[in-house]
């Protein structure tokens, strides 16, 4: 037999989640204390845990236990009937993908259970019904009537019903530009992420806009992969051909491209909702997908008081700095949030004046593998993600990096020529360094508090200032999710927009005048 499809897989997972769920109402023997327990965020049991077993049951509710054992899990599924062993072999990956969505709502479920929230459990229990019902829609041969619950679902206004999507996306570009002075390229970008969904679903009017197709349309996308309207083997196909191919996880579009997407739709929705265009709820509350990572080394922020230690010590003022990039490195990230590494291999062309499209000017760093010189490169990142484009901070122009730039040889390709290259690295030698001089002033050096700390630090200060958009996740070069940020070099807003709303705000304890001081800044050349 071949690999099932993704539709069949789908209504496989949610007749079992109902049965499941089932099986989570006949499980009242035991009474539990949950008034002031919190509804955990990620689930980390698997269903394979849960058995009958109501100690089981609750710690999937309360999302304490172990990881999930992907085989047990698939062994479960076949004893429950979801799939046959030769249909769980053949279709792994794809059941592996759909599984985070089965178990949270399964999680969710558990939870309501033992919250004694019955609206909560039907209101799952409807999503799960109607879940069949759309993807045996997808199912050739298989056509069935909508739940009840959906079908005396109230029809919207005639407002609703009579505006195509197509024009809303229009009124709202429109206000965009007129209202806050996006850029003809954000427009653009905004135009982009929003026309996929006319292109999946088709130029729907506002009445026929709802959760259960936001939800399709989510589920479509997902499913479709990156630059099809580029790539010579998927231009000339169509979505559904497109969707049919039943592509692995690892060539289709990443879970953060698709956030990025629906948080472009529920903003246009909040906007139309506001201008009272659109008189129901937002249709795309609540459809960003959680991605299961691994556990990541985590750093902690330098505190200010860490900070000002570090850049006023001797090392700095008194130019106790061995090397130019040891003085500039740690600054840079600090203004930057760029990695050790991006910092250590930056070469001369990577710093330039950036022109936009309407005529204004910002000094940049361009965050790239490629180069203008002409010698082979031998620059690398940590992943796609990074290749961004970060604007300059008035404090770094003051302390004088540009003049430390123009002082460098003409025919010098690297900004820190001087540092060696240990195995394909060059900021190895720099970590070493910061973590001295933070040693040095009493700020305790373990494995939270590194040279990686001041990156931290960086994203950090637009945290509390409540920033942590679309835009940002451009400037740090990654999302809480991970993968991929933007769909094109650059991103989706200009430099002299990310200076304005983000790198403008920075503010750190810094005496710039005395840095200025420098022989490695505006003093005499660097060693």
């Amino acid at each position: 037999m071949s690999e099932l499809d993704y539709p069949t897989i789908k209504v496989r997972l949610n007749e079992l989640l109902l049965k499941l769920m089932d099986r989570v109402d006949h499980m009242d023997g035991l009474k539990l204390s949950l008034s002031t327990a919190q509804e955990p965020t990620r689930p980390v049991l698997g269903y394979h845990d849960l058995a009958v077993s109501e100690k089981n049951l609750k710690a999937v509710a309360d999302g304490l236990l172990v990881k999930i054992d992907e085989d047990r899990m698939l062994a479960r599924m076949t004893e429950d009937g979801a799939f046959s062993q030769l249909e769980a072999s053949k279709s792994r990956k794809v059941i592996l993908r759909s599984y985070p969505e089965f178990y949270e709502a399964l999680r969710a479920y558990a939870f309501a259970h033992f919250k004694n929230d019955s609206e909560r459990k039907a209101r799952l229990k409807d999503e799960a019904e109607l879940d069949i019902v759309r993807y045996k829609g997808l199912v050739p041969g298989k056509q069935p009537q909508a739940p009840a619950a959906y079908q005396a679902s109230p029809q919207p206004g005639p407002a609703e019903n009579t505006m195509l999507f197509s024009e809303l996306v229009a009124r709202y570009i429109e206000a965009k530009q007129s209202d806050n002075g996006i850029s003809a390229t954000t427009a653009r970008g905004y135009q982009d992420k929003l026309n996929n969904f006319i292109e999946i679903l088709g130029d729907l009017t506002l009445g026929q806009i709802n959760k259960p197709k936001m939800r399709e349309f989510r589920d479509k996308l997902r499913n479709l992969p990156p630059h099809r309207k580029k790539r010579k083997e998927y231009q000339d196909k169509s979505i559904d051909e497109l969707l049919a191919l039943n592509l692995p996880s690892e060539k289709t579009l990443t879970i953060n491209h698709v956030n990025q997407t629906t948080g472009a739709l529920y903003s246009l929705f909040k906007w139309a909702i506001d201008e009272e265009l659109f008189h129901a709820n937002n249709p795309v509350t609540n459809l960003r997908i959680k991605e299961r990572t691994k556990a990541q080394k985590k750093r902690d922020p330098l505190t200010r008081t860490d900070i000002q230690k570090a850049f006023m010590d001797a090392w700095y003022l008194e130019d106790k700095h061995a090397k130019a990039a040891y003085f500039w490195a740690p600054l840079i990230a600090l203004y930057t949030g760029m990695r050790v590494e991006e910092i250590a291999q930056l070469h001369m062309t990577d710093i330039y004046e950036h022109k936009d499209d309407e005529g204004k000017k910002v000094w940049v760093f361009d965050v790239r593998t490629e180069s203008n010189e002409k010698a082979k490169t031998d620059k690398s990142l940590k992943n796609l993600n990074s290749t961004r484009i970060i604007p300059i901070h008035q404090d770094l122009k003051d302390i004088g990096l540009l003049e430390f730039r123009k002082r460098q040889p003409k025919r010098q390709t690297r900004l820190f020529q001087t540092l060696n290259r240990s195995g394909d690295k060059y900021g190895q030698q720099i970590g070493k360094q910061f973590a001295a001089l933070l040693k040095r002033v009493g700020v305790k050096v373990d494995k939270k508090k590194t040279f990686h700390s001041l990156r931290h630090s960086f994203v950090d200060q637009f945290k509390k200032k409540g920033i942590y958009n679309a835009m940002a996740s451009e400037v740090y070069g990654h999302n809480p999710d991970g993968t991929r940020v933007t769909n094109t070099y650059g991103g989706d807003f200009t430099p002299t927009e990310k200076y304005a709303q983000m790198i403008s705000l920075l503010n750190y304890p810094l005496d710039i005048g005395m840095l200025s001081k420098s022989k490695y800044a505006r003093g005499r050349n660097s060693k």
